[in-house]
């Protein structure tokens, strides 16, 4: 099983590589199914948020990855 700090540090590297964003589903994905963790979400979360990740829900991801730039001629 993954240690507590090696998951933090797959959350924030995860994170850095989206533009400083993460969702609830990778959080999920990446953090052991272990009561031990799900007692520490929170502290998870902030350790995260504090990194300057920002966590956000998957309606919030499709809406930013369709934003498109527009010219004005």
């Amino acid at each position: 099983m993954q240690s507590y700090n090696e998951c933090i540090k797959k959350l924030v590297d995860l994170g850095r590589k989206n533009n400083n964003l993460i969702t609830f589903k990778q959080i999920n994905n990446i953090l052991p199914n272990s009561p031990i963790f799900l007692e520490k979400i929170d502290e998870i979360i902030t350790e995260i948020v504090e990194e300057g990740i920002e966590l956000i829900d998957e309606t919030q991801k499709r809406v930013t990855k369709k934003k498109v730039s527009v010219k004005k001629t």
